[in-house]
């Protein structure tokens, strides 16, 4: 009777073992995703940064939807007058 409880026992914790070894490799994969869930957050971020200053200034967007080349003269605001407009150096 006495073995047979200890196999019992041993069952037991060698299933608890084996719960531990799963939420071990969990945690593994999860940390080394990390870096990678990172980069997604921050690249979402940076687009939503852009999403917002193209919303604000539309005078913008052929720069970069239509792939247009900034070229020496080109004015960058509202009214034409290079006043609060970006320039080729504060875009990038």
């Amino acid at each position: 009777m006495t073995g047979l409880l200890n196999v019992s026992v041993f069952v037991r914790q060698l299933r608890a073992a084996r719960e531990q070894l799963e939420t071990a490799r969990r945690q593994l994969e999860s940390a080394r995703q990390q870096p990678q869930i990172q980069l997604v957050q921050r690249a979402m971020a940076e687009t939503s940064d852009h999403l917002k200053i193209l919303i604000e200034k539309p005078y913008l967007r052929p720069y970069f939807y239509d792939n247009k080349a900034w070229v020496e003269g080109d004015v960058a605001s509202l009214n034409g007058e290079g006043d609060g407009g970006l320039s080729h150096a504060g875009m990038f």
